[in-house]
């Protein structure tokens, strides 16, 4: 049987402010499709490193991305799915 982890979810008062912190030091596009968001609440935060490879929330490891890249991006590394997304752009 698969062993299953599960992973804390960062606290809404967190999200929101890392959310802000990354909206005010960041291009306002995807991290990865480069598509715009009209405004914060298209944004949403992605562990560039997943937590399941061992990533974390530091901020250093959490990007702005569109729900689209984001859901498909799941538990890849950013780099190898930049490299994927970039092929079908």
């Amino acid at each position: 049987m698969p062993h299953s982890r599960k992973y804390k979810r960062m606290k809404s008062n967190k999200r929101k402010l890392i959310k802000s912190i990354l909206w005010d030091s960041q291009p306002h596009q995807c991290a990865y499709c480069k598509k715009p968001f009209l405004d914060k609440s298209e944004a949403t935060l992605d562990h560039i490193v997943p937590k399941c490879r061992a990533g974390t929330d530091d901020l250093s490891n959490l990007c702005l991305a569109c729900k689209e890249c984001n859901d498909a991006k799941a538990n890849q590394n950013a780099k190898k799915f930049r490299k994927r997304i970039r092929k079908n752009i």
